[in-house]
C-alpha cells in the first residue's frame, strides 16, 4: 500500500490538484527554485528588505482515503544522492559539497528575519500560516523558534531523519471555507490541529492541507556563487485501515534550488 504527497505553489492549484509545483532546475531536475539571492539579504524577496515581505509558499496533500498521516516531518539532504537527479550547479563543486555549505550557514546563523545585520544564513522553513501573523513578524526565529526551524542549527537540527521536524499543528490548513477563519490565500484554519498531522480531504478538525513557507538567507561573507542545490524529504506514517497495520513512507523528490550573486 502507499500514499502519495502532492506539491503545489498555491491553494488554488490544491484544490485543483494541478500544476503541481515543478520549476526547471538546472541539470535537469525539476522541484522549487528560490530565486536570485545576495549576500547579506534573503530570498525569495519583495523589496525594500527592511519590510520582510517574500517566501516561497509549498501546500501539501495526500491521497489517503480514510485515516490521516501522522508524524510527519521534513529534513534536508543531499541533492543528488536524495533525489537521484544530476547535480546542475558549478563543476567545481558538487552536490555533497552544497549539502555541507547549507548545514553550516543554518549553523552558524544570526536571527534576523530581514538579515538586517549580515549573519542571517541557510534555509529557513515558516510552520506558521501567515493569517495568523503579521508579514512584519513572518519568518521571526528568534521570537517564534517552535514554528520558525533553520537547517543546520545546533549542527544536526532538520540534516536527516533522526534530526528532522515534526510539522507544527499551526502549519495546518483546510482547503475550502469552513467559516473558521483564515482565507483562500493561506487556508482556512481548521478547529483542532495536531502536530505532525494531516487529515484526509474536507478533515475541518485536523486539517487537509499542510502549509509551509521557506526562505534562503546569505550572510554577507558567503563565498560561493552560482546555483546551489539541496534535497528536501518529507517523512510520515499512516495505518492501512482494512488490516490495521502501520506503515512509514517518504516522499524524496522535493527539492530546493538558489542562484547565488555575491
Amino acid at each position: 500500500m502507499a500514499i502519495s504527497i502532492s506539491l503545489f505553489e498555491t491553494l488554488a492549484n490544491s484544490v485543483a490538484g494541478t500544476p503541481l509545483l515543478a520549476d526547471s532546475l538546472g541539470g535537469g531536475g525539476t522541484g522549487t527554485d528560490l530565486g536570485q539571492v545576495t549576500n547579506g539579504s534573503f530570498a525569495p524577496i519583495t523589496p525594500p528588505q527592511g519590510n520582510n515581505v517574500g517566501g516561497q509558499d509549498w501546500f501539501f496533500t495526500h491521497d489517503a482515503a480514510v485515516d490521516q498521516i501522522t508524524d510527519t516531518k521534513i529534513f534536508i539532504a543531499d541533492y543528488a544522492v536524495s533525489t537521484g537527479f544530476t547535480y546542475g550547479g558549478p563543476a567545481t563543486r558538487s552536490s555533497a559539497a552544497d549539502f555541507a555549505s547549507l548545514k553550516a550557514l543554518g549553523l552558524a546563523s544570526g536571527s534576523s528575519k530581514t538579515n538586517a545585520d549580515g549573519l542571517s544564513g541557510g534555509i529557513w522553513t515558516e510552520m506558521k500560516v501567515l493569517d495568523m501573523i503579521a508579514v512584519t513578524t513572518q519568518f521571526d526565529q528568534a521570537s517564534n523558534p517552535s514554528t520558525v526551524k533553520i537547517y543546520g542549527d545546533n549542527t544536526t537540527d532538520g540534516t536527516d531523519l533522526a534530526n528532522s521536524f515534526t510539522i507544527a499543528a499551526d502549519a495546518m490548513v483546510i482547503s475550502t471555507d469552513q467559516s473558521s477563519g483564515g482565507d483562500a490565500t493561506d487556508g482556512f484554519l481548521p478547529t483542532a490541529p495536531v502536530a505532525g498531522s494531516v487529515g484526509i480531504n474536507n478533515d475541518t478538525v485536523l486539517g487537509d492541507t499542510c502549509h509551509l513557507r521557506h526562505r534562503i538567507f546569505l550572510p554577507t561573507s558567503f563565498s560561493d556563487g552560482g546555483i546551489h542545490q539541496l534535497g528536501l524529504t518529507i517523512a510520515f506514517t499512516f495505518t492501512a485501515a482494512l488490516c490495521g497495520a502501520v506503515y512509514s513512507g517518504s516522499v524524496q523528490k522535493l527539492v530546493e534550488s538558489f542562484t547565488s550573486f555575491l
